[in-house]
């Protein structure tokens, strides 16, 4: 169980969620939509936003989210981080994380 929300989370949350939700409506991998009522990722996005602060990288940021997508939906579906790591390029970009990334250092590390 996780400990009670401090008010720097709820500050971190509400300054990316809405990128966070952004780039994971776009990656969409169930195909819910457009069928899906909206907020249909809600708690995967905060979940991923919550764990934006462990991140250093976009690579750090793919494996965030394959790790939540995994816990929420499973592993066999959901392949591997790299499946991730371009959404985690768009993401770290949107939030100034990571600006020298793009989608080729993933193969070239």
């Amino acid at each position: 169980m996780r400990e009670p929300i401090t008010q720097l989370e709820k500050m971190r949350i509400s300054k990316y969620e809405s990128s966070v939700k952004k780039v994971v409506d776009e990656l969409d991998l169930i195909d819910v939509f457009p069928y899906a009522p909206p907020g249909h990722y809600s708690v995967e996005i905060r979940e991923i936003t919550m764990r934006l602060s462990e991140a250093k990288c976009c690579r750090d940021i793919a494996e965030i989210m394959y790790i939540v997508f995994s816990f929420y939906f499973g592993t066999v579906s959901y392949g591997t981080s790299e499946l991730y790591f371009e959404s985690a390029v768009k993401l770290a970009k949107e939030i100034g994380l990571c600006k020298k990334c793009d989608v080729t250092s993933w193969v070239n590390k």
